[in-house]
């Protein structure tokens, strides 16, 4: 009885040993799975913040890109506009002179008819 007894009270020693042994590994898998998890998460943060980083210095730069076009768009409207107006200026002109000339003509034709 005394047999059975200490092999009884061994048997159930060694199930607490298993449990508690068991109940060890896991937190130990835990512990590891979850130093894992935030290493990866650190990872994939660091590889996204760079790959943003890098998204975003292309973005401005064709964005500067686009602004130097617009001004050299802009300095090209403002020539051809300055161009036009002196042309306009220019026609404005060669008009007066030719309405001065044949008024002229006019007296100069007209005239002897009246006197």
């Amino acid at each position: 009885m005394a047999r059975t007894r200490r092999h009884a009270a061994d048997r159930q020693h060694l199930r607490q040993w298993l449990v508690e042994s068991i109940a060890d590994a896991r937190a130990t898998l835990d512990r590891l799975v979850a130093e894992q998890l935030i290493e990866a998460e650190q990872q994939l943060s660091l590889a996204l913040d760079d790959a943003l980083s890098r998204r975003i210095e292309a973005i401005d730069a064709e964005l500067r890109a686009v602004d130097t076009s617009i001004r050299l768009d802009g300095k090209e409207r403002s020539r051809q506009l300055s161009s036009v107006t002196d042309r306009e200026r220019e026609v404005a002109q060669g008009r007066e002179r030719a309405e001065a000339l044949l008024g002229r003509i006019r007296e100069l034709r007209d005239g002897p008819r009246r006197a």
